[in-house]
C-alpha cells in the first residue's frame, strides 16, 4: 500500500505575531497611571502626577492602534481604537445611568459605573492584545523597478519638563 501524498503547493500559514508588543504597550500605560497616582500624592502641585496619568491614558488609547499601524494593519488599528474608546465609554454610560436620578446612596452606583469602566478597559486590552495582534502574513510582493512606495510610522512623544505630549509622523519614500 502506498502512503497518501500531500500536494507540493501546500504551505503552512505564517503569522505576524506582535501580541507581546501590544502587551508591553499596555503595561507601560498601566505603569504610568500608577506612577501618576503615587506622584500626585507626593507633589504639592500634583503636576507631575497629572502629567504621568494623562501620558498613561494616552498610551492606553493610542498605543495599541499605533502598534497595529506600524505592522501595516490599519483595519485592526481602527478596531483597536474603537475597542479602547468604546468599551470604557459603555461602562461610564452604565455609571451615569445608575446614578442619574439618585437621591441617596449615589456612591454605590458610581462605584458600579467605575468598575464597569475599568472592566471595559481590561476587556478592550484582552481582546486587542490577545486576538488582534496575530495576523496571517501576506505573501511577499514582487518588487517592480521604478515604483516607489510610501511607508508611514507614528511615534508618541512625551516631554515631562515642558508638560507636553505629542505624536510624531515618520515616513520613508
Amino acid at each position: 500500500m502506498s502512503e497518501p501524498s500531500t500536494p507540493a503547493n501546500t504551505q503552512d500559514v505564517v503569522y505576524d505575531d506582535y501580541r507581546l508588543t501590544l502587551l508591553a504597550c499596555d503595561g507601560a500605560a498601566v505603569s504610568m497611571v500608577i506612577l501618576g497616582a503615587v506622584l500626585y500624592d507626593a507633589d504639592d502641585s500634583g503636576a507631575a502626577g497629572t502629567l504621568s496619568f494623562l501620558g498613561g491614558a494616552a498610551t492606553y488609547v493610542l498605543g495599541g492602534p499605533i502598534v497595529h499601524f506600524a505592522h501595516e494593519q490599519p483595519g485592526r488599528g481602527f478596531g483597536s481604537l474603537a475597542l479602547r474608546l468604546g468599551l470604557p465609554t459603555v461602562g461610564v454610560l452604565i455609571g451615569f445611568g445608575l446614578a442619574g436620578n439618585c437621591e441617596s446612596e449615589c456612591y454605590g452606583r458610581a462605584i458600579v459605573g467605575g468598575v464597569a469602566m475599568f472592566g471595559g478597559v481590561i476587556a478592550a486590552s484582552i481582546i486587542d492584545d490577545g486576538f488582534l495582534g496575530k495576523v496571517p502574513k501576506a505573501p511577499a510582493k514582487q518588487a517592480t523597478s521604478g515604483a516607489s512606495t510610501f511607508r508611514a510610522r507614528f511615534a508618541p512623544i512625551i516631554d515631562p519638563k515642558r508638560h507636553a505630549l505629542g505624536l510624531s509622523l515618520l515616513g520613508a519614500f
